[in-house]
């Protein structure tokens, strides 16, 4: 779960709506190396299910004991945090090892010096890859290359949902949160566009248990938020 904490409330966004939010921007770029790129559906595609692993999990929030706030996707436990990948590696495994193979890289990349047991299944599926590049019909050097879409997409998707106002950049590009809008430079798309991330609004007070966030959570209507992507100011 993503969340931003505002000053009486917080946003929750879910794994999967954030991964869906990154395809539909990148599915508008204007830009020849995505748009005349030879995977481009397969490279999409990719994006948009980046994150399914986390679809149980969000769920099924859990809250921090402690704090009583509901834990973001960066405080989960090592345990569920490797059971989340192998959930989102191995789902599209037979049907689409592409996607399978572009997660894995994802994980590679934000775990660079994993520990426990990330580490062990990353291994292990990383031994496995060659079979799955073989049905994808793609070379490592393609995963490479390709993976890079990903990142930014995500990027992209993160900034949105989190607001993030420091610069952040992948593949060559920036993305900031200024004046209620999302700029990126260099701007892809043809002109100012419109887009919309799901998410849900839950009061920013302690909750007693898992059980109570979960009740105030489905009570929470779903929400269109509004995300205007523009150029740089």
């Amino acid at each position: 779960m993503i969340i931003r904490c505002e000053h009486r409330e917080i946003v929750l966004v879910t794994q999967p709506d954030h991964a869906h939010f990154s395809a539909e921007v990148l599915r508008l770029f204007r830009v020849p190396e995505l748009a005349d790129h030879p995977r481009r559906q397969a490279v999409l595609r990719a994006v948009r299910l980046h994150d399914n692993g986390w679809r149980e999990t969000d769920a099924a929030p859990r809250i921090d004991p402690t704090s009583g706030m509901p834990l973001a996707f960066t405080e989960v436990d090592p345990l569920l945090r490797a059971e989340i990948w192998r959930r989102g590696i191995l789902r599209y495994r037979n049907e689409d090892p592409y996607v399978a193979l572009l997660v894995l890289r994802h994980g590679r990349a934000l775990h660079p010096e994993p520990r426990g047991p990330l580490a062990d299944l990353l291994d292990e599926l990383e031994e496995v890859s060659e079979e799955w590049r073989e049905d994808a019909a793609v070379t490592a050097d393609e995963v490479e290359a390709d993976y890079p879409w990903l990142a930014l997409g995500d990027l992209i998707s993160l900034a949105a949902a989190h607001h993030w106002t420091a610069p952040r950049s992948a593949h060559g590009r920036t993305v900031a949160w200024h004046d209620e809008r999302l700029r990126i430079d260099p701007f892809p798309l043809a002109g100012v566009t419109r887009f919309h991330l799901a998410a849900r609004t839950v009061p920013r007070r302690r909750y007693d248990s898992d059980r109570d966030f979960a009740v105030t959570l489905a009570m929470a209507p779903w929400q269109r938020l509004e995300v205007r992507v523009a150029p740089p100011p």
